[in-house]
């Protein structure tokens, strides 16, 4: 039988993938209406800004994805906590940190790869940024993960 705080839990982790299912796809809706989905040439033409605008979605659209990611795979989890022995309590609790570990900095990651920000889309802009072979074996690791 479903008790008060396991079922408080369930409702908020389904309000949370609701909600950030709604913010998906506004960010996919706004992308849309600025030309992803056109030939490059056509959104250069009608305003060359949009590209940037574009790609800063896009990387916002991935952040939200892997952050919803995360909570279904913790709700399950959670679910599985109240049907397994102490033994595989462990082993649940094991694979939630090191979730939580290995995929909270693949949603900081895209942000912070470069100081200041705009140097991500302007190479030509002096700062600092990471290196693309670090960042793209990371998110190797993650995916796999």
């Amino acid at each position: 039988m479903a008790t008060a705080s396991s079922l408080s839990t369930l409702l908020l982790a389904d309000f949370l993938r609701k909600l950030l299912l709604m913010a998906n796809a506004g960010v996919i809706q706004t992308i849309l209406g600025l030309g992803y989905g056109q030939h490059v040439k056509d959104i250069m033409a009608k305003d060359p800004g949009n590209i940037r605008k574009i790609l800063i979605y896009l990387m916002a659209a991935s952040g939200i994805i892997r952050l919803s990611t995360n909570i279904a795979r913790v709700s399950f989890a959670m679910t599985l906590l109240r049907l397994a022995n102490e033994k595989e309590k462990i082993f649940v609790w094991f694979a939630i940190t090191s979730l939580l570990a290995v995929m909270t900095p693949a949603i900081i990651l895209p942000f912070a790869t470069c100081s200041p920000f705009e140097k991500i889309f302007d190479q030509s802009i002096p700062g600092t940024c990471i290196d693309k072979r670090a960042s793209i074996g990371y998110f190797y690791f993650q995916g796999g993960w």
